[in-house]
This record gives structure tokens, sequence and C-alpha cells, in this order.
């Protein structure tokens, strides 16, 4: 009950701040974007002080998607490679990883044309849908190496100005900050398998306080899900954006596209939370998957 009410008292948060700002109080202003944020780690924080499990496997399912440009005999073409990994973590970082692929598609009728002009070459990420790209397990301490820019998730520490640290030296650029390649390693971290509610508060947190985020406001992920959606966008313009649940503090996709009319081309880069839940073993799914 106690947690049911702090998450109540969140949700009211977000919608008194957005709707009526800071007004009055003696609260420093804020951007929009700052206070929705901010709102959703205080929910991520409500929940965080649920009970924990430690004998329970934590499981996750995401569906990301990249762009490949493929140069070849004076052709250049792009192709997308969709693909679904299911996580199953323990906090000893040991788990498994099952990547399925979902074939390939192609971002836009031109991009086939100058394929077929080529002589319609195979490519090794020609998949078919639902093949099997790979099925490992990780003993202990193994799952989630890190990316060679961060620490494994399991390992980010949950002090709010050591993990800012570690963020601002990973997301500098000739020495100085880049905000939207903040925004972009931030929002990564919470699709990571192990990114507790307690990390996600902190990382709602620290891109609260980084400049030149925006709130776009409503916003419905490729899955029909109806979000809250802030966005950054970069010196190469490149748009970055994060729809997150307002209610659950839950992130439910993240993306990067090229800024302005793109002749059709869909997200070079994106992620999108389908699932997650506790569940007992490295096979088992939650209800429903």
């Amino acid at each position: 009950m106690r947690l049911a009410g702090a998450l109540a008292l969140a949700v009211a948060a977000i919608f008194a701040l957005i709707a009526f700002g800071p007004g009055g109080s003696d609260l420093p202003s804020q951007s929009p974007a700052a206070q929705a944020l901010d709102a959703a780690a205080g929910i991520a924080t409500a929940q965080a002080a649920a009970p924990d499990n430690p004998s329970v496997v934590s499981y996750r399912r995401v569906k990301s998607t990249n762009l490949v440009t493929t140069v070849m005999e004076g052709y250049s073409y792009s192709y997308a490679l969709p693909q679904i990994d299911e996580v199953w973590a323990r906090s000893d970082g040991s788990g498994r990883i099952l990547r399925t692929s979902l074939g390939f598609e192609w971002p836009t009728a031109r991009d086939k044309a100058l394929w077929e002009s080529s002589g319609s070459p195979s490519f090794p990420s020609m998949r078919d849908s639902g093949d099997v790209a790979l099925d490992l397990k990780f003993d202990a301490g193994e799952l989630n190496a890190g990316d060679g820019y961060l620490p494994p998730t399991r390992d980010l520490p949950t002090d709010e100005d050591a993990l800012r640290q570690i963020l601002l030296d990973a997301a500098a650029e000739d020495g100085e900050l880049s905000a939207p390649r903040m925004f972009e390693m931030a929002s990564s971290v919470m699709f990571e398998a192990g990114a507790t509610p307690e990390l996600r508060a902190l990382l709602y947190r620290i891109l609260a306080d980084t400049g030149g985020i925006e709130l776009d406001g409503p916003a419905v992920d490729p899955n029909g899900r109806t979000g809250t959606q802030v966005s950054i966008t970069d010196s190469n313009g490149l748009w970055h954006g994060l729809i997150f649940d307002s209610e659950t503090s839950q992130p439910l996709a993240r993306s990067t596209r090229v800024a302005g009319p793109t002749d059709g081309l869909r997200d070079i880069d994106s992620e999108i939370l389908e699932q997650e839940g506790e569940v007992p073993d490295l096979r088992s799914r939650p209800s429903g998957g």
C-alpha cells in the first residue's frame, strides 16, 4: 500500500508540474523536459523501495533495429536489420541471451532498386525471419561485459554523482560534454538487462540536469503504447528520442533518426522494450510471453 500511494503521488506530480509549472513556489525554474524527467525519477525511486528478491531471474525482451549502409562497385544502399534480444539475468552476472533475427527490411524502395541494380548481391545478414542468431549462457560475472564506454550495467554505481561522472567521461567529445551523447548513453542503459528502478531513477535525474533536451509531449511508440517523449538533436542533424510511460517510469522506446525529410528513411537505430518481468529460471518467460 505504501508503494501504491507513493506511485500515485508521483504520477500526480508529473501532471501538476507539466500543466502548471513551478509557479510561485521557491523551486528553481526547470524546463518542461526536466520537469517530466524529474517526475519519472520520483516514480522509479518509489518502485526501488519495493522488496527485492535475489533468488529470481530478471527477464527482458527488446526489439532493436539497426540500419546498415553498403557501398559496392559504385552503388550505395541501406537495409535495416531488426532482431529480438531476450535476456535472462541474475544479480551475480550470470544468465542467458537469446537473439532471434527478424530478417531484413528495405527502408525505401530506392534502396531495394539500387541493390537490384548492383546485381542483388547477398550479404551476411540476409537471415530468414525467426532464425536464431545466437543462444549463449554466461557464468557468474560474465553477462553484460560492457560496451567499451561504460561498465556492465550491474556495476554502475547507485550514487548519483558517481554515475554522472562516469557518463560525463564517456560522453565527452574532445574534452567537452556532448549533451546528445549523454542523452543517447543514459537512455540506452535504461533498456539493458539489470537496469533496476533505482538506476533508472538516477538516469532520469541526470538527464533532467542535461541541457538541450526538449519535451515533445504525448507520443505513441511503434507498439502502439502511449507515453511521454523527450528528444535532442545533435550537431550532425541526428535526432535522438526517448518515450517513457509517465505512470510507471518504464522506458518504452528509443530511436535515432535523421532530422527532417528523409525520402521515407526510418530510424537508423532503435530499441523497443516489449516485455520484462521476473522468472524462476533461464528458460521461462513472464506470463503472456
